[in-house]
């Protein structure tokens, strides 16, 4: 019977055999080679999933909006806050088309052409509130749970600001509703996603060719005295 015998990491004074019967051998001087390339594929392949891409929205044009958000009484990091403005954008755009350039400030002065959102620790006793002219968010809001969730309670609450900024009214027939007060439910349907259209049109960056939404920017703190700004 021929055996072929395959070694990993070979002696070099090894000379070829004919045999008939493949065996793999490893021999101990590799495993410590052989595990670091293992962790190195594994890392790779996790590092590789944790990248998610936002599709396309059906929807275009694509409605950019400006939202500044007023950081200075957050209890928040700034770190914080990129899992939760991707996660905003990612409920309107992924359903409506509509996206929000976002930039931080600490500072109260709004914006002149946009929306202006305030987070802090306590407001209230509510998750948050539109006033017909500013949203005000609590730093950490307190959600029912639903089926389908989303991620974190701050982006879904602030989606749900951002409707009623858009004229969009309550909906309370499912939990699973962006529009149902005090759930994690995230879901716009088709009357909803029509009228925040009409309304972002209105309020809308002028260019709607671009068809994503720029990353958020993050600041630490104000570099030099607050200004009133067309745009961010």
């Amino acid at each position: 019977m021929r055996r072929i015998s395959v070694n990993i990491c070979p002696r070099p004074s090894s000379s070829p055999r004919n045999k008939t019967i493949v065996n793999f051998q490893v021999r101990p001087v590799c495993l410590p080679v052989l595990g670091l390339l293992a962790a190195l594929l594994f890392f790779s392949y996790a590092g590789a999933t944790t990248e998610e891409t936002i599709p396309t929205p059906g929807l275009q044009p694509v409605y950019r909006i400006y939202l500044r958000v007023h950081l200075a009484n957050s209890s928040r990091s700034p770190e914080e806050f990129g899992p939760i403005f991707s996660e905003i954008n990612r409920i309107w755009y992924t359903q409506a088309g509509i996206c929000f350039e976002i930039h931080t400030v600490y500072h109260d002065t709004p914006l002149n052409d946009g929306l202006d959102m305030w987070f802090s620790p306590y407001i209230g006793g509510y998750n948050g509130y539109y006033d017909g002219e500013f949203i005000q968010m609590s730093d950490v809001p307190d959600l029912a749970r639903v089926e389908n969730p989303a991620r974190s309670s701050a982006a879904r609450t602030a989606a749900h600001e951002l409707g009623h900024a858009l004229d969009l009214p309550h909906r309370q027939d499912s939990d699973e509703n962006l529009m149902r007060s005090r759930t994690f439910g995230w879901q716009l349907n088709a009357q909803e996603i029509k009228l925040a259209r009409e309304t972002a049109a209105d309020i809308a960056i002028e260019d709607t060719t671009p068809l994503t939404c720029g990353s958020p920017q993050i600041r630490r703190e104000e570099t030099s005295s607050p200004q009133l700004l067309e745009q961010p």
